[in-house]
């Protein structure tokens, strides 16, 4: 599904909380695999359990666990691009099987939920630009090929006759 500017721009400020069973699965997970500690999948899985671990100054403390919307995509992008065998232990530190439906499921329902609210101000923008009849009369134009058009009024229904036909009215009036 494809991703589009503004899609990222209203849900680059969101955050998401983890859920609490896959909260106790990464628990559950570090636990089980304390010796592959300097492993990359074990320092993402400490820091979505332990808000205070590998803290950086310049993002703000969370009391509940919240990974925010550049977060989540990052994590469904490596697990989508990772072996995703049992046996592949950067798998299993990330949080395996779980953390990745969890990334896709959630990308895919916040995503669907912008949609309809993108198409919304599409459709917004599409007729608050689109052309408006002119409320002004207008005197009759020459064309190239020697027809005439004559604009009346907004209301009215526009003439083209050609020049032949003019001389025949006028003639006629």
């Amino acid at each position: 599904m494809p991703i589009f500017l503004k899609e990222n721009q209203i849900l680059n400020k969101k955050t998401f909380k983890l859920p609490k069973n896959l909260k106790k699965h990464l628990q559950d997970v570090l636990t089980q695999y304390g010796q592959y500690k300097q492993n990359p999948g074990y320092k993402r899985a400490q820091s979505l359990v332990d808000s205070n671990y590998n803290k950086r100054n310049d993002k703000k403390s969370k009391q509940d666990r919240e990974i925010s919307y550049s977060d989540l995509k990052r994590i469904d992008f490596d697990m989508r691009h990772m072996d995703q065998s049992p046996n592949n232990i950067n798998f299993t530190l990330n949080g395996g099987k779980e953390m990745a439906n969890f990334a896709r499921n959630t990308l895919n329902h916040e995503r669907n939920k912008v949609e309809p609210v993108l198409k919304q101000e599409k459709v917004k923008t599409r007729n608050k630009n689109s052309m408006k009849p002119s409320t002004m009369s207008a005197k009759p134009i020459q064309l190239d090929n020697g027809m005439v058009r004559i604009h009346e009024n907004v209301d009215e229904k526009h003439i083209i006759i050609t020049e032949n036909q003019l001389k025949k009215l006028k003639n006629y009036l």
